[in-house]
Order: C-alpha cells, then sequence, then structure tokens
C-alpha cells in the first residue's frame, strides 16, 4: 500500500510554493495588516519551512528508487521544491 504518491507530493508542493509566494505578496506587494492574516504567516511560515525539505528529499528518494528523472509529476515536484528552497533560503542570507 502506497501512503505517499507522486500525486500527493506534485499537491504538497504546490500548496507549499504557493504558500510562500503569498507570503512574499503580503510582505512586499499588499503590506495587509489584517491580525488573521499574521497570525496564520506566524503559525504556518516554520512547519512549511521544514515541510518542503521533506518533500524535497521525499522525491528525490523515489527518483532513486524508480530510478527514473522522466516522471513528470517527481520532476515537477523536485523543481518547484529546489526552487522553493533556493528563493526562501537565499532571502535569508541577503537580508
Amino acid at each position: 500500500m502506497k501512503l505517499i504518491t507522486n500525486k500527493k507530493l506534485l499537491i504538497a508542493a504546490i500548496i507549499i510554493t504557493m504558500f510562500f509566494t503569498f507570503l512574499f505578496l503580503n510582505t512586499y506587494v499588499f503590506k495587509s495588516k489584517v491580525v488573521l492574516i499574521g497570525v496564520f504567516q506566524e503559525i504556518l511560515t516554520i512547519p512549511m519551512l521544514l515541510l518542503q525539505v521533506a518533500v524535497l528529499f521525499l522525491a528525490v528518494k523515489k527518483i532513486v528508487k524508480n530510478n527514473t528523472l522522466l516522471n513528470p509529476q517527481l520532476l515537477c515536484t523536485s523543481l518547484l521544491m529546489l526552487t522553493s528552497i533556493l528563493v526562501t533560503f537565499g532571502s535569508f542570507l541577503i537580508n
């Protein structure tokens, strides 16, 4: 029984990428002062940081296990997570 499928990894990668995109937009573009949005940002930021590393690890593990890089779902997942990690952790170094 497969618990973590390629489709679930792709959905998780899309959700994580969307979260950090909305976080960036709210910080630099919209500059929303709504308290509820700030609460969700504070609660979810650290778990999402850890989750993006875990999703990338699981995607790479599946790629190595199946010995294929041409699976479009795994390829898209790994590219999304690599881009998200580079931008997210790179922003810590730049500031």
